[in-house]
């Protein structure tokens, strides 16, 4: 008896699921509407669409479809520096790449728990006005936590004269401020004279501005009388390919920069060869100095014009080119790999310095160069 119980409740329950299942996945399979089998893209997604705009039981952003199609699309190709951007996408990246912005004149980087640290305050900057200093961690914007994957420089930015909260936090405590934003020129040139006799030039990116910067920050200490020059590479994620070339062209009189491969394997190159700057260069290097900052690097390196100090670097050997498309997006796509001017690969491996130090408590890196620089 407790056999056939058994059995008669399997029965049920296989009954009951192929009821629940039912009730849950109505399909109602229809016809092919269309013509013959079709591997082309276009046609492809032309028939889903008129199915879609046919068939579909509500309506729909198209836009927005559109666009998150074209974010697969680029994304499927495995390549994590290239991307689809939406015309509101597009616009904003041009504006926080021509150089100015109106913001409150900070720099950040990620700290712990998703949250952000104040790398640097630019001076005579609304924050500086604040009281707002290096170190300090921002952990809300306009009431908002920053650890919930907000772009924090989309809030802070704003239209200048207009007001930004902000929640710090510093030695434990939290501190709100209110600030007034303003018409802020991108600052990523650094300079300060070192036991004396030495320059330090740091690069933070390679921004639309930063060739005119370093050259002005380097005739000025030039015409004081500084020739040794500790050019800071340090952390600098890259930016734009143009900047840092005008740099190494100072440095260089005759030589290749690097060598750059298309799809097709066709090699090119980027040539060196305006004059010579009378300067003794070492360049600081570590495993976030990546892309721009790599090239500037290792064309000095491999020309003769600079010794490296410090960590193998990060090792983006690939180059990205912005493609404006007629719907107002845009196409942020690899298209070159580039090597070493004298042939050896960077992506995925990095430049090895020709003296490799590690910080730990002190600024070894730094101290070395110094040495290198007294001999």
């Amino acid at each position: 008896m407790k056999k056939n119980s058994m059995v008669t409740g399997f029965i049920a329950g296989v009954v009951v699921s192929v009821i629940v299942c039912s009730v849950f996945t109505l399909v109602y399979f229809k016809p092919f509407s269309h013509g013959g089998k079709s591997d082309s893209i276009s046609e492809k997604l032309a028939l889903i669409e008129k199915e879609i705009d046919s068939e579909f039981y509500k309506k729909y952003d198209k836009t927005k479809v559109k666009d998150m199609l074209a974010k697969a699309y680029v994304k499927a190709l495995g390549d994590k520096y290239s991307r689809y951007m939406t015309e509101k996408e597009y616009a904003e990246y041009l504006e926080d790449n021509k150089g100015s912005y109106s913001g409150i004149g900070i720099v950040y980087e990620k700290a712990p728990r998703n949250l952000y640290r104040i790398r640097s305050v630019m001076k005579k900057s609304p924050a500086e006005e604040a009281g707002l200093k290096k170190g300090d961690v921002i952990t809300k914007v306009e009431g908002r936590n920053v650890d919930k994957g907000k772009d924090v420089l989309k809030l802070i930015k704003g239209k200048a004269g207009t007001k930004v909260k902000l929640v710090i936090k510093r030695a434990g405590k939290l501190k709100s401020y209110t600030i007034v934003r303003r018409d802020i020129k991108e600052k990523t040139v650094y300079s300060r004279i070192v036991k004396k006799k030495f320059v330090q030039i740091r690069i933070t990116s390679f921004g639309v501005n930063t060739a005119t910067e370093f050259k002005k920050e380097y005739r000025k200490y030039k015409d004081k009388g500084f020739k040794n020059i500790i050019l800071d590479l340090r952390y600098n994620g890259g930016g734009f390919l143009d900047s840092a070339l005008a740099i190494g062209n100072m440095f260089v009189d005759k030589g290749t920069a690097i060598k750059v491969y298309n799809k097709s394997k066709e090699e090119d190159s980027y040539e060196y060869g305006k004059g010579k700057e009378d300067a003794k260069v070492v360049i600081l290097v570590n495993k976030y100095s990546a892309s721009a900052s790599e090239i500037l690097a290792v064309s000095l390196q491999e020309n003769g014009a600079a010794k490296l100090v410090g960590e193998k670097t990060y090792g983006k050997g690939v180059i990205q080119t912005t493609l404006p498309l007629k719907s107002g997006g845009a196409l942020y796509l690899t298209t070159l790999e580039y090597v070493s001017p004298k042939g050896k690969k960077i992506h995925g491996v990095g430049i090895t310095p020709d003296y490799i130090v590690h910080n730990k408590y002190s600024d070894k890196q730094l101290n070395r160069a110094i040495s290198l620089l007294n001999k």
